[in-house]
């Protein structure tokens, strides 16, 4: 129609020509996007060989999969890298080159994939056909369908590097933790990261341990995870006496970034050690700053340090305050040092001497002697003593030494010599005094020495003569009065008799037999040994004697009384030393009360009365109020030379005597003392009646047999069977005890049969004393009768509460055992 309207219609020439130029329009517009298409698709083509060119040749491989986990394409670095042609890669599983160990682990991963549809990457191992395993770092990303990309980057060196560099690090680690010090490195954070110490109310530092080996842990006695974790519990272990220095010294190093230093306590496990910490910052990126440190545990360094310091500290005293003169020579004889007494001694400064030689401060006489001495001591390297050497003084006079002195090599190598200078100007003067003193001193050392082994020998040896004694006794018992054998015997028992005299007389000796107490007066003992008296002191020292004419008799052992007046002398003389001073001596009589007593020395008073006293005052050096306290100590001596016994002694006297002592003192004032006797009134001082019992003419008992049980114990087991054999004569029944816990026990067992014990003073496991308290817990009324071969004043330091019954003293017999039963079996409850 269109056709035939064109042909019915004719066009004009100008919409003829309008037409014609639309369709050209038209035509050109066509022909510009098909160019454009063509030009677009080779656009995409090159891009699309780009793409797969870069795909192919890419530094990583890939490989697309389904969901099978089939491989669907494949680069050419993905080929190359497994080891195969790309085109024999399609279709194959993913799983084949999958190291066999890590096939698991794959498998689970690709799960999550196709699970989650989310890009999963992990590290594992691969392998060509016959070939070694390499690691991949694999990236997996899903696609669609079900298809999911893969890219690989072989990592085989950087894993090699990985594990040489953990390896390494596992080393430097393993060399850290065995280090002796402790190190550690902690990172402190800026400024704006700080926050309050609720603690302490200090601002500090916000910080974080990166490094602690297991040296510091066990400095610290620290886990070190805990550290780690809470590394705050380091301020608490800090002492709280160094704390402030520790956070003001951490502050100050934290500020500053300085390097930090500091040595103080920490307490650890319920001590102290001390250690020595020091640090260096680096600053970092970001204001933080890196500390590496190390820390030493240098308490046994303070404790050496401390000692050295103490024994230098000593040293220096004892030099300072040394009466005697230390010196130092060279070995050309010149003074290195001389300690301050020279001064005190001579006149005239130390720093005079130093740097002079000897032969200017001696007697010219005297100057080859001591230059002998010197080489002597020098070349043999042995220490040795000096001839007596006269000493220059600043007023002229001369002053006599002796010196004692060994060489030694100072920090230096120089060869020295030290020396102790001993005034013995005195000594020489009064040598004759001197020598009687030191032979006096000697008698009294060998006179105490022998006393403790006389002691000993005879306590021993009255139980061996118990069971000679004992023996004989008996066997005298069962021969009859005409038997030959009667003779020897009773020529046996005379001499057990006279050997347990000597061993009474070696107890006295030793100050532990009985003592000989009779009725004697003061006054007479006293100037008996005024003679004695004055030549126990220096000549320089006057004496006076004042004795009351009208002075009550005592009851006492008058060697005992001499050992006391020569103590109180003797003590009188050394607190005068050397200066001229005097003693005095007086005797009285006086009444004590209760309050007047409540002042004395001893602990145990004696009853209020009419007392005798003996005084002794000196003008010595006096005593302070520490050394009263300690005078009566055993081995106390203020002298360097005392035994430290004399004083001890004298109280004990005193209080076996049932006396007392009183001493008044100061430094510089003198010294009193006042021992008391208990005088003896018209109606005292009469012996005790004695128990007797009636004998036949061979002394063997005529009384009729006792009855009842008796508890016999000793631990020595002649002397037991012995006392058991008497005991059973004096008509008892018998139940033995070899010690004193065996006794306690057997006592307790038979405590309704037991009337009587006899019991050993001294005995291991238990003793007699604490055996007899126990019985007397069990059963308050028991008698007991104590033996010993000491005396019985012995029992009363020993004895807290309620004495013994009775006392019989070894070697007893027969007839002293049986005496002693029958009166304390007569005895009131």
């Amino acid at each position: 129609m269109v056709h035939g309207e064109l042909s019915q219609g004719a066009l004009s020439p100008e919409e003829s020509h309008l037409l014609l130029r639309q369709l050209q329009v038209q035509q050109i517009e066509l022909e510009m996007q098909n160019e454009e298409l063509r030009c677009t698709q080779l656009e995409l083509e090159a891009a699309r060989a780009r793409y797969f060119d870069l795909y192919d040749h890419a530094p990583v491989g890939y490989l697309t999969l389904d969901e099978k986990g089939l491989i669907q394409e494949a680069n050419l670095a993905a080929a190359t890298m497994l080891g195969m042609v790309r085109t024999e890669l399609l279709n194959k599983p993913m799983t084949r080159f999958i190291f066999r160990e890590d096939q698991d682990y794959y498998r689970l991963n690709s799960k999550r994939l196709l699970e989650a549809n989310e890009v999963l990457v992990w590290d594992i191992r691969m392998v060509q056909a016959d070939a070694l395993p390499f690691w991949v770092h694999l990236k997996a990303n899903p696609r669609h369908a079900g298809e999911y990309r893969i890219t690989l980057s072989n990592i085989t060196e950087f894993k090699r590097v990985e594990d040489s560099l953990r390896q390494e690090r596992e080393y430097l680690l393993d060399l850290i933790d065995h280090q002796p010090a402790g190190i550690y490195r902690i990172r402190t954070f800026p400024r704006g990261l700080w926050r309050m110490n609720e603690r302490s109310g200090s601002e500090t530092l916000s910080y974080s341990v990166e490094l602690v080996n297991e040296r510091f842990c066990e400095i610290m006695g620290v886990n070190r995870q805990d550290f780690i974790t809470n590394p705050g519990i380091l301020i608490d272990l800090v002492h709280t006496e160094d704390r402030a220095d520790f956070s003001l010294k951490n502050e100050k190093a934290n500020t500053g970034i300085c390097p930090f230093q500091w040595e103080g306590r920490m307490l650890v496990g319920g001590g102290v050690v001390w250690v020595h910490f020091e640090s260096l910052p680096l600053l970092v990126a970001g204001g933080e700053i890196l500390w590496t440190g190390l820390l030493y545990d240098i308490t046994e360094q303070k404790l050496i340090e401390g000692a050295l310091k103490e024994s230098e500290s000593t040293f220096r005293a004892h030099v300072e305050n040394s009466f005697d003169v230390i010196f130092t020579l060279d070995a050309t004889g010149t003074f290195v040092f001389v300690s301050p007494a020279w001064e005190r001694h001579f006149g005239y400064s130390a720093k005079d001497v130093m740097g002079k030689s000897f032969p200017l401060f001696i007697h010219p006489d005297d100057v080859q002697p001591c230059a002998e001495y010197l080489t002597r001591i020098l070349s043999s390297g042995q220490s040795g003593t000096s001839p007596i050497y006269r000493v220059k003084c600043a007023n002229g006079s001369l002053r006599s030494f002796v010196a004692n002195g060994k060489p030694y090599v100072d920090t230096k190598g120089q060869l020295l010599f030290i020396g102790v200078g001993h005034d013995v100007t005195e000594q020489l003067q009064t040598e004759k005094d001197r020598l009687d003193f030191e032979r006096q001193l000697l008698h009294s050392q060998k006179l105490e020495s022998l006393g403790v082994l006389a002691g000993g020998i005879a306590h021993d040896f009255n139980n061996l003569l118990l069971a000679i004694h004992g023996n004989l006794e008996l066997a005298t018992m069962g021969l009859p009065p005409d038997s030959a054998s009667l003779r020897y015997v009773d020529q046996a028992l005379h001499a057990s008799r006279h050997a347990a005299s000597l061993t009474n007389q070696m107890l006295a000796y030793s100050g532990k037999g009985h003592f000989v107490i009779k009725k004697m007066d003061l006054n007479d003992l006293v100037n008996e040994n005024a003679a004695m008296l004055r030549s126990a002191v220096s000549r320089a020292i006057s004496m006076d004697l004042h004795t009351d004419a009208h002075l009550p008799a005592v009851m006492a052992d008058a060697s005992q009384l001499q050992q006391v007046v020569m103590n109180l002398i003797t003590n009188a003389a050394e607190a005068i030393e050397e200066q001229p001073g005097f003693i005095k001596l007086a005797t009285g009589v006086q009444n004590f009360d209760r309050d007047s007593l409540a002042n004395s020395r001893l602990d145990d008073k004696p009853e209020p009365g009419r007392f005798v006293y003996l005084k002794v005052t000196d003008n010595g050096i006096g005593m302070n109020e520490e050394t009263q306290a300690r005078l009566f100590d055993p081995f106390f001596s203020t002298k360097f030379t005392g035994r430290g016994l004399g004083m001890s002694a004298v109280l004990g006297i005193i209080k076996g005597h049932g006396g007392d002592l009183f001493v008044e003192s100061a430094p510089g004032k003198g010294t009193t003392i006042k021992v008391l006797f208990p005088a003896l009134e018209s109606e005292k001082g009469a012996a005790p009646q004695e128990f007797k019992i009636s004998t036949d003419e061979r002394g063997f008992s005529k009384e009729a047999p006792l009855s009842g049980m008796a508890l016999v114990v000793d631990d020595v087991k002649s002397v037991l069977k012995i006392a058991v054999t008497m005991v059973k004569l004096c008509g008892f029944g018998v139940i033995s005890a070899c010690d004193g816990v065996d006794a306690v026990n057997k006592f307790r067992e038979h405590v309704e049969e037991i009337d009587v014990v006899l019991m050993d003073l001294t005995m291991p496991n238990m003793d007699g004393v604490a055996a007899m308290e126990k019985m007397r817990f069990i059963k308050p009324d028991v008698k007991i009768i104590l033996s010993s071969g000491f005396n019985e004043q012995d029992l009363d330091e020993r004895i807290s509460g309620q004495a013994p019954s009775g006392f019989i003293r070894k070697p007893y017999s027969m007839k002293e055992v049986e005496v002693e039963f029958r009166r304390v079996v007569q005895l009131k409850a």
